[in-house]
């Protein structure tokens, strides 16, 4: 999840129009949720960059890790 800014950076370095909003404690999340989240962002943003020109993607992220109950 520490990298989840550096690889928005990444992305945008190539014209993409990405927001990352994270909303609640994700330190609170297991690593190995982490690590998901990170893996299934990395995909989005792949698959919006490869399915979309460049100059027409906006893309916006949100990573929800608030408590529900």
């Amino acid at each position: 999840m520490d990298g989840l800014p550096a690889l928005v950076e990444r992305f945008r370095s190539t014209g993409a129009d990405v927001t990352l909003i994270v909303e609640g404690d994700v330190a609170r999340l297991a690593r190995d949720d982490r690590a998901g989240v990170y893996r299934i962002v990395q995909e989005a943003l792949t698959n919006a960059i490869k399915h979309a020109p460049v100059a027409a993607t906006q893309t916006r992220l949100t990573v929800d890790a608030a408590p529900r109950g």
